[in-house]
């Protein structure tokens, strides 16, 4: 019997799904905005492009892509190709963990790259997305709950809109620190539920959330993934927001005035 990798499956199903819809390579890669080239190898195995192409291909292929890597009962592995996907998820994964006696922690990494502007919510307020707000705001708002925000801030109207949220009360264990960092490219943005629960996704572009994300399963994937959550959390050249003793309002201050100096040099 064949010993076919999950990175193999995966483009084979990606190859599979663009024949049956008639389409060419050239075709698929001008959707994807790459080389044919780049379709050709992530047909072969996924492993050989990058998560952000993986990603967009799926997406564009959308519904008639399934994946899931199931390892003794449990799923491993799972994509969700649409920003309501990955919004109708996320409360679900939340709820999950919240019924075990594992950690409760959610750790957002929110690294949006540059684009000029960006509206601050969804021009259509979709109930997965309402869902997923409330559920956050809960989890922020519980002592059951450990909320720790990082954050690429890179205008004024995004600190306002983080600022806002930071000013949340009765949060004992939420706190949020920032980046501003106006020239980063696009980044992918990882959240870790629990123990064992990561997703990376990929940005979207016309507001500030996602579009598609990867979930992976397992104490593995959450201990690499947090470990990384760690070096952003403790960088020297992150402001901290909210503290575990509450608002800090002298960096926010500062920061404030990293954000208007950008501003007015038209750097963000």
């Amino acid at each position: 019997m064949e010993n076919v990798t999950l990175g193999v499956r995966l483009g084979r199903q990606i190859k599979a799904v663009r024949r049956a819809r008639e389409w060419t390579q050239e075709q698929l890669a001008q959707q994807c905005g790459v080389q044919k080239a780049q379709i050709s190898r992530i047909e072969k195995d996924v492993t050989h492009a990058s998560t952000e192409l993986f990603l967009k291909a799926w997406g564009i292929l959308g519904p008639d892509l399934r994946v899931e890597e199931v390892v003794h009962g449990v799923i491993r592995l799972q994509v969700y190709p649409t920003r309501e996907a990955v919004y109708t998820a996320i409360p679900q994964i939340i709820h999950r963990v919240s019924e075990t006696n594992g950690r409760k922690h959610i750790l957002l990494a929110a690294l949006h790259g540059y684009i000029d502007r960006r509206a601050p919510e969804p021009i259509f307020m979709s109930p997965a997305f309402e869902g997923f707000v409330e559920t956050m705001k809960k989890c922020i708002a519980s002592p059951s709950w450990r909320v720790h925000e990082v954050h690429n801030i890179t205008n004024e109207e995004r600190f306002r809109m983080v600022i806002g949220r930071t000013k949340t009360p009765r949060a004992t264990k939420y706190q949020v620190r920032s980046f501003s960092f106006p020239d980063i490219p696009q980044a992918l943005s990882p959240l870790i539920i629990g123990e064992e629960d990561v997703l990376i996704a990929t940005e979207d572009l016309f507001y500030y959330g996602v579009d598609r994300a990867v979930h992976l399963h397992g104490r593995d994937y959450a201990a690499m993934a947090t470990e990384y959550f760690d070096r952003l959390w403790n960088d020297k050249r992150i402001f901290r927001l909210r503290s575990e003793k509450g608002i800090e309002e002298e960096e926010i201050k500062r920061f404030q005035l990293k954000i208007s100096d950008k501003d007015k040099r038209g750097e963000a």
